[in-house]
Formats: structure tokens, sequence, C-alpha cells
């Protein structure tokens, strides 16, 4: 039986005022959901919410589904940098940000890779779209 290995790209937008964030999962290179929206606190951070959203809305996904483990593709450093704590927290986002991931990493282990920001990668791309969107629409 394959091995069932998820992945999930991740971002954030910021576009008139407005913060939003996109998410892709896959399963063995199949898409199994996606999700975009506002994000209203801490608006002033800009597409960072977004991106650190985006990934926070990945690990409770996982948690409602019961995934063990995913990997988090990401274009920001700070997506796994402040979760991991080897960027310090000034503002209470990124605190926030920490807290939360360092609790839901006994729960949901976390491979996170980087990815290249606007060079071509497919899911990466609908990521950064799905972040668009929602920053725009709001859904």
């Amino acid at each position: 039986m394959a091995h069932k290995k998820y992945l999930a790209y991740v971002d954030g937008s910021f576009k008139n005022e407005c913060a939003g964030y996109g998410l892709i999962v896959l399963l063995n290179n199949s898409e199994v959901y996606w999700d975009c929206g506002r994000i209203k606190k801490y608006v002033e951070s800009r597409q960072v919410v977004g991106e650190l959203g985006a990934a926070v809305r990945v690990v409770q996904w996982c948690q409602v589904n019961n995934i063990p483990a995913v990997e988090i593709r990401y274009d920001f450093h700070g997506v796994k940098w402040w979760a991991t704590g080897y960027w310090k927290r000034k503002q209470p986002l990124t605190q926030e940000y920490y807290r939360y991931m360092q609790r839901q990493m006994n729960h949901v282990k976390i491979n996170w890779r980087k990815v290249k920001a606007h060079s071509g990668n497919h899911w990466n791309d609908v990521a950064d779209a799905l972040a668009k969107q929602g920053a725009t629409d709001g859904t």
C-alpha cells in the first residue's frame, strides 16, 4: 500500500488594505482541499498575516481530518522561522503564531520546505492566486 503524503502550499496577499490567505492541500500530488479568505486581525502586518494564517489553517485542517503529518511549502521564510523559534517574535502576531504552532506541532508533524516565489511552481502559484482572491473577495 502506498504511503499517504500530504503537501500543503501556503501564501498570503495584501490588496486594497485587505490581507488574505490561500492554501492548497495535496495527497500524493492530487488536490484534496483548498481554502482562501480575508484576515481582519493584524492587518497592519500586510501579507505576512496571510502567510502565517494559511499555515495555521493547514494545521487546523490536518487536526480535523486526523492527518498526522504534512509538508508545508512556503515562499516566505517567516512561516517556518517564527513557528520553530528561529526568528525572534517581537510583534503580537508572531508571538501568537509561535505559541499556537508550538502547541500544535505535538499533534501534527510538520516538514517545512521553502520554495521560490513567482518561479513557475504551479501549486505555489495556485496558493498565491487563492491568497489574492481571499484579500479581494474576503470569502
